[in-house]
């Protein structure tokens, strides 16, 4: 089998021709994150805080995020004695829930971890207070970590990890080298290598998941939902993605509407896949399955183009507008975001950083610089309604529906033209597989699969 495959290799090079890639070096990659600094857990030192004795309840997910709130709990510890930091496990996607639950019998938290696209729920229900000294955070951050922690023009939170997703490629199956360079490409090249290799795909991604389809939208700097009035569905870049998109049908599995998230990934970890987008969450399922797979930045539109854009999102650290000691509380955030922490939360995590520290992984550079060509999965308060329409939209579509018409029916589903549910729009409601369907209590950036690597809803992305 291993001779074919390196048969494959050859005999795709001459098929495809010229499989160009579009990626950089990626020991470039940290060099070019946009930041003027980093800090370091001695500068929280410099702080004036109280001398009285208290505590912060920190509220943070299981699977790794305990851990290194725990052990940066301690280093803060050090550093003011009188300030005890307190872990409470509350999972990041439960946290907005858990706080307006009157019957909760959790701590009330002082921070609490939240994925940045429910910012806008978070604000509209005064749960949390503006980022105090939003410069700092900017200045020490690489840029992307604070983009989605903006709303009206104020910032919220501390960012404490970034995500996105890629493209991984199993090394035994392609090189890097020839990895298609545009989606065209990629998509004659996928048929050849199902032709050449029986059982075997050579693409695939989550295909009923409105996390990753908009990459394919993203031509031409086409971003999605940047306002609350206009979803960004219906321009002729979105069109085209859609249609892109449904033309993948004919080297995806017959039965890719029906498959679940386990499905999309076992085909990766059982070899019958050389080339599929996911996010860091997915490194340790790899490596458990014995795969030799490099992670690579996601084809161009165009020839000699930019890597198209995907969504990223920020976790952030929340200080909630119930504490009674705001100002510790926003200490010990910013103390997250120290050069050392990051660097304990790289090491326990494998989250990707929201500071500017040297990352000597492969794969974990592979994500950083698809991140440089990424945009913040959208916060505005309709975003629920995204996730909502999202995996009808996506089957509907590759069911071979009208990509303009659908984008119209997802438009205004999103801006409240419409009243019917999801649900109703299905051929067959009752057989929704909603594990992997994003919704409002467990979006795309909400379920920890980054650190815990196995979640309650199973591989929608989450930053950890």
């Amino acid at each position: 089998m291993y001779l074919r495959q390196k048969l494959f290799c050859a005999v795709s090079a001459v098929l495809c021709c010229a499989l160009l890639t579009s990626c950089y070096n990626s020991n470039d990659v940290i060099s070019k994150r946009p930041v003027t600094s980093s800090a370091t857990s001695s500068d929280i030192s410099k702080e004036e805080l109280t001398k009285e004795q208290i505590s912060l309840t920190v509220w943070e997910s299981t699977g790794g995020p305990d851990k290194w709130i725990e052990r940066a709990g301690e280093e803060f510890n050090r550093i003011y004695p009188n300030i005890k930091i307190e872990y409470y496990n509350v999972e990041s996607y439960s946290a907005i829930d858990e706080l307006q639950n009157k019957d909760s019998t959790a701590p009330a938290p002082d921070l609490f971890a939240a994925a940045h696209d429910r910012l806008s729920e978070l604000v509209e229900n005064g749960l949390i207070l503006p980022t105090d000294n939003p410069d700092y955070v900017s200045t020490n951050t690489i840029s992307i970590a604070t983009q989605g922690l903006y709303y009206k023009g104020t910032m919220y939170g501390y960012p404490t990890a970034c995500e996105t997703y890629a493209l991984f490629y199993n090394k035994k199956l392609v090189s890097k080298e020839e990895i298609p360079s545009t989606w065209e490409k990629l998509i004659s090249w996928s048929k050849s290598f199902s032709e050449l290799c029986p059982g075997k795909y050579g693409f695939l991604l989550q295909a009923r998941n409105m996390y990753y389809v908009p990459m394919l939208m993203s031509n031409n700097q086409n971003k999605l939902l940047q306002t609350e009035d206009s979803t960004g569905l219906l321009t002729e870049d979105s069109v085209n993605g859609i249609k892109l998109f449904r033309s993948m049908k004919d080297i995806f599995p017959e039965n890719v509407t029906s498959m679940d998230n386990a499905d999309f990934d076992n085909m990766f970890l059982d070899g019958k896949l050389a080339l599929y987008v996911s996010g860091p969450w997915f490194v340790a399922k790899a490596r458990e399955a014995d795969i030799d797979f490099g992670v690579a930045t996601l084809p161009a539109f165009e020839e000699g183009g930019t890597p198209s854009m995907s969504f990223s999102g920020i976790r952030g650290m929340f200080v909630s507008s119930k504490t009674e000691h705001p100002q510790e509380a926003a200490a010990f955030a910013r103390f997250l975001i120290s050069e050392d922490m990051q660097k304990l939360r790289l090491e326990i995590t494998g989250a990707l950083p929201s500071t500017n520290i040297s990352v000597e992984d492969e794969q974990t550079s592979g994500f950083i610089e698809q991140l440089n060509y990424s945009y913040p999965m959208p916060n505005i308060p309709n975003i629920n309604r995204f996730w909502e329409y999202g995996e009808v939209f996506c089957k509907n579509v590759l069911d071979g529906a009208d990509a303009k018409t659908e984008l119209e029916k997802f438009d205004a589903y999103i801006l409240g033209k419409d009243a019917v549910s999801p649900s109703a729009l299905t051929d067959d409601p009752d057989n929704s597989d909603n594990s992997d369907n994003p919704d409002s209590s467990d979006t795309p950036a909400d379920s920890d699969a980054p650190e815990a690597q196995t979640d309650s809803g199973e591989e929608n992305a989450d930053i950890s």
